[in-house]
């Protein structure tokens, strides 16, 4: 409903302020670089995690006869129900968007850059990024799954326009 992406588009609006209180604070103050080894090793774990859940969820499914291997070979005729799938469709977003802030971890380790703001920012990434990847294992709600999804989205885009901004 209108009233519930009005409630999503005001948590953005109060994150982005706190992005910025974040930036404007901690900017500068140094860290090791390798600090961010601990994040980009939790993210890992998250996507090792959805993985393991998607293999048991998928076998059990072939096991208990609720789904057949067949679907698996071509993905069409009687797919499975939705908890069955729900954990690969997660493995598959975790594919996508979090790849690209494992890649800024690496640049960052490379490149010695990290300040005591780049740190937070991505802890608060991959906190998000568990939080959707539970919201859509187990709830699957669609408007806490967007606000995730932006709310991380965001957060990557300011870490890496933080890194260009150091370069240039």
């Amino acid at each position: 409903t209108l009233a519930t992406y009005a409630v999503v588009t005001a948590v953005l609006a109060v994150f982005s302020i706190g992005l910025y209180l974040v930036c404007r604070r901690y900017s500068g103050v140094e860290i090791a670089a390798e600090a961010l080894l601990a994040l980009f090793f939790a993210l890992i774990g998250l996507i090792g995690l959805v993985w393991l859940v998607m293999l048991v969820f998928r076998n059990y499914a072939i096991l208990k006869n609720i789904t057949t291997g067949i679907y698996y070979e071509r993905y069409v005729d009687d797919p499975p129900p939705d908890w069955v799938e729900r954990p690969a469709r997660t493995f598959n977003n975790l594919m996508q968007v979090p790849t690209l802030f494992l890649f800024a971890c690496v640049i960052m380790l490379l490149t010695d850059y990290a300040d005591r703001a780049q740190l937070i920012l991505a802890w608060i990434f991959v906190v998000i990024r568990y939080l959707h990847a539970v919201i859509y294992m187990v709830w699957n709600y669609v408007p806490a799954r967007f606000g995730c999804f932006v709310i991380s989205s965001i957060t990557l885009i300011v870490i890496y326009t933080r890194l260009i901004l150091e370069w240039i």
